[in-house]
């Protein structure tokens, strides 16, 4: 074999043989660009923007981040607050007891009109959290499969922004204890779970940009040794010779520690929104009485205002993806989503960290979402908060993920965790507290959610693990599939979730409304939250990386 002989054949892990007939690894160096040339320091690595650019784009990220967050916050917080109000005082009933004849027991369940039909209330939100899912997770099928064939990527993001403010507006007429208004605000409720998913899927892909032009991933290298942990259909898919070789820890660093920051900043700027208008509305019902009733409904619209101006303050200062796919020739428009997601069910195979990373992130965001509406449904029904108390307990959610993700943002580069072993820590905690709200099923258990505190501490637990987890998934599921695909990765994270979701709230939903014990459903979290931890044990990180870049080949 010559000097010029590419060397052919080679599987990923072997040496060559020399002239000496002695073994020798042929494997080269990574070819980083940086600053000074080859050699140097990964933290100089070469961007294509300044960092002044990048300031910017964090800049205008956390801005329509705090525009959602107020919405967010204000929105869903006052209008599950005043349907239970409502259902509380004038359209729901005890067992036994005429309909509107309120809800005047605490000992009793609350049963409140659903269509033709009458059904616990806990059980009333969880029918409409499974409604939302549903619903949401047909039309993102449909627009994230044109998403990254449109040029507009932030144009798209900025659409649903606003009309998730729009959505807002109307809250501040919904004061009266009707039934117009009970299912006013149901109708509201829906929507703004169905906007606020796709726009939260739109707003994920501006971490991963944001990553490959702060610290751009190595390019395939020309090599003949580069893992021995890539399978062999995985080498067989490279060209003759071309194997992705593995990046630098350093390099990987300083993209995780961009994409990390550009997460944090605008998860942070959400919560941040969220607290300042907890307090507003804290500050406005002590003002008088009347604004100690509706002050939520209130703020709700002026936080709808708010959500306008800043997406379309920040609109022309966010980083503008130009990564825009081809369609397929002869391929219609109406044929692109089902292409898409057919690609996607095929990219099992392709990239299979990636997709145990995000079954694992699916199956919590499931359990979370059925979790948290049980443990609110407790604390409204054991403690029966006022407006203000109801808004403080809210409120104390908002800051710990605040802190959770200022914590995460200057630990992680600190600390010799990856950001795999942070979910696995991170999952771990809401897993204890569900066991710990399961206690509570024994009726001579001191503990289990059955007094003020334990509501206070849980949600300060899940909250901080919740934090990380939703700036860490970002940056390490982006980092598990090809660039340019961040439109349809993320939308399908989406409608893989909403199309799971539906499961433990339907399952939860029959059950509360049988058993009337609203800590059932704690069991069936439980069970998920661990199978969460699994899959997060389970997948390999390092491997995936090196399968993007194989692929990228």
């Amino acid at each position: 074999m010559t000097d010029n002989q590419p060397q052919m054949g080679l599987r990923a892990g072997q040496l060559a043989i020399n002239d000496e007939g002695k073994a020798e690894d042929v494997r080269p160096a990574i070819p980083i660009m940086l600053d000074g040339g080859i050699d140097g320091p990964a933290q100089h690595l070469k961007t294509a923007v300044s960092k002044r650019e990048i300031r910017n784009y964090n800049l205008a990220f956390s801005a329509t981040c705090f525009g959602i967050g107020t919405v967010f916050g204000s929105a869903t917080t006052y209008m599950v607050y005043q349907i239970q109000q409502i259902a509380y005082t004038s359209v729901g009933h005890n067992p036994d007891m005429p309909p509107g004849s309120g809800c005047l027991s605490l000992e009793l369940p609350c049963r409140v009109p659903f269509g033709s039909r009458d059904v616990n209330l806990t059980s009333l939100f969880l029918f409409l959290n499974a409604i939302s899912f549903g619903v949401s997770g047909a039309l993102t099928l449909l627009i994230c499969g044109w998403g990254d064939y449109l040029p507009f990527k932030r144009e798209q993001y900025i659409s649903f922004t606003i009309l998730y403010g729009i959505l807002a507006l109307p809250a501040a007429g919904l004061t009266e204890y009707t039934l117009h208004n009970y299912t006013a605000l149901i109708g509201l409720y829906v929507s703004f779970n169905i906007i606020g998913f796709m726009a939260g899927a739109w707003q994920n892909i501006f971490v991963p940009y944001t990553m490959q032009i702060a610290a751009p991933s190595p390019t395939t290298i020309v090599a003949t040794a580069a893992s021995s942990e890539l399978s062999d259909t995985q080498v067989a898919l490279a060209p003759a010779g071309h194997v992705p070789d593995m990046e630098t820890d350093e390099s990987r660093r300083v993209r995780e520690t961009e994409g990390v920051k550009i997460s944090v900043a605008g998860n942070s700027a959400l919560n941040i929104g969220m607290a300042i208008f907890f307090l507003i509305t804290i500050g406005l019902a002590h003002a008088n009485a009347h604004a100690s009733m509706y002050a939520g409904l209130y703020m709700t619209t002026t936080a709808g205002g708010i959500c306008i101006l800043l997406a379309g303050a920040g609109w022309r200062f966010l980083p503008n993806p130009k990564d825009v796919k081809k369609r397929a020739e002869g391929e219609g428009w109406l044929m692109v989503p089902l292409n898409t997601f057919i690609d996607l069910f095929k990219g099992i195979w392709k990239y299979p960290e990636a997709f145990k990373f995000l079954l694992a992130w699916t199956i919590y965001n499931d359990s979370i979402f059925a979790f948290s509406a049980v443990t609110g449904n407790l604390f409204n029904l054991i403690i029966r908060p006022s407006l203000v108390e109801y808004t403080c307990y809210s409120l104390t959610g908002t800051l710990s993920q605040i802190i959770g993700s200022m914590l995460f943002y200057f630990l992680f580069p600190r600390t010799s965790l990856t950001l795999r072993q942070w979910s696995i820590l991170s999952y771990a905690i809401p897993s204890v507290v569900c066991l710990w709200c399961m206690f509570g099923l024994n009726s001579n258990s001191p503990i289990g959610f059955k007094h003020r505190a334990e509501f206070y501490v849980g949600q300060v637990l899940v909250n901080l693990a919740t934090a990380v987890l939703t700036c860490l998934f970002r940056v390490l599921f982006s980092e598990l599939f090809q660039k340019g695909d961040e439109v349809k990765y993320f939308g399908f994270q989406l409608v893989l979730s909403l199309g799971t979701v539906w499961i433990p709230q339907v399952v939860d939903g029959p059950i509360v409304d049988k058993t009337n014990n609203q800590r059932l459903p704690a069991i069936v979290a439980f069970v998920f939250f661990l199978s969460a931890i699994g899959l997060a044990w389970w997948t390999d990180d390092r491997k995936g990386i090196r399968t993007v870049l194989l692929v990228r080949s």
